[in-house]
C-alpha cells in the first residue's frame, strides 16, 4: 500500500509517516482458536452473517435487504397474506414484520388492504411495481448465494441444503413436505 501525504504548511517526518501508515493499514487476520472452530453455533452464525452481508450488498441499489426479498418471495408464492401469516411462514417476529412491510409499502412494492375475512386485519398484496422488480431481486439474491457457495461443489451444495432443511424441520416443527 502506498501512502501519499500532502500538506502545504508542514511536512511530516519519516517517523510520522510511518505512524500514519500503521494506523490505516488493515489489520492482519487473527487466527480463530480451534475450540471456537469446533462450535457449530459459531460456524452457522458466521456463515449466515456473511451470506446476509453479501445479499444485502447485492440488494442495496434498491434500498432493500434479504428480509424484504423474503417477504416479496413469500407473497409471490402464496398470494396475499396477513402480516401475521407472512411472519409465521418465514418465522419473523411481529415488530420486525411491521417495519419490513412499512419499508416495502413506502417503496411502493406492496400495499395493505382490509382483509376480506377480518376487517381488523390487513392483507398484504404485491403491487405491479413489486411484481416487476421481483425477478431482478431474485437474480441479485441468487447470484449472491451462488457467489457465497462457490467454494462448494454442486454435490456439497445439495448435501448442505438437505442437512439444513433437516435441521429446520426438526427445530421448527415443520413437516417433511414443508421443506
Amino acid at each position: 500500500m502506498t501512502l501519499i501525504v500532502s500538506n502545504t504548511d508542514d511536512q511530516l517526518s519519516p517517523e510520522e509517516v510511518l505512524a500514519v501508515k500503521k494506523t490505516i493499514e488493515p489489520l492482519a487476520p487473527v487466527e480463530i482458536p480451534r475450540i471456537v472452530l469446533e462450535r457449530m453455533a459459531f460456524l452457522l452464525i458466521k456463515n449466515a452473517f456473511k451470506l446476509r452481508e453479501m445479499t444485502e450488498e447485492a440488494l442495496k441499489p434498491y434500498g432493500l435487504i434479504g428480509k424484504h426479498w423474503g417477504i416479496l418471495t413469500t407473497l409471490k408464492e402464496k398470494g396475499s397474506l396477513t402480516q401475521h401469516d407472512i411472519g409465521r411462514c418465514i418465522h419473523m417476529d411481529r415488530s420486525t414484520m411491521v417495519m419490513m412491510i412499512d419499508d416495502l409499502e413506502k417503496a411502493g412494492l406492496v400495499e395493505r388492504r382490509v382483509s376480506p375475512s377480518d376487517r381488523r386485519a390487513h392483507s398484504i398484496h404485491v403491487t405491479e411495481k413489486g411484481k416487476g422488480l421481483l425477478p431482478e431481486l431474485n437474480r441479485l439474491g441468487v447470484a449472491a448465494e451462488k457467489k457465497f457457495l462457490a467454494v462448494l461443489s454442486a454435490k456439497e451444495q445439495k448435501d448442505l441444503s438437505v442437512l439444513l432443511k433437516k435441521l429446520l424441520a426438526a427445530n421448527y416443527g415443520l413437516k417433511k413436505s414443508e421443506v
